[in-house]
């Protein structure tokens, strides 16, 4: 789980250095997010972290609810 953690670290700070879009940085996101194997469900605190970063996301609201749904669809 460590691996995602650094991988959305990353994506977060690509965002704030302005190397991506927020767009880019949530469709990054959800590829990290989706592709988790069964077995490696996020824990609590990656989660947390997750929910915390697409709160302050400047995107559409539809846009946050549907990386929540993906989000949730991760819980083991």
């Amino acid at each position: 789980m460590k691996a995602i953690e650094i991988q959305i670290q990353q994506v977060v700070a690509s965002l704030e250095s302005g190397q991506i879009t927020e767009a880019e940085a949530h469709r990054k996101i959800a590829e990290i997010t989706t592709e988790i194997p069964e077995p490696d469900r996020l824990s609590d605190t990656v989660r947390s972290y997750m929910e915390d970063e697409i709160n302050k996301m400047d995107i559409p609201e539809a846009d946050k609810a549907r990386l929540r749904l993906e989000l949730n669809n991760t819980r083991g």
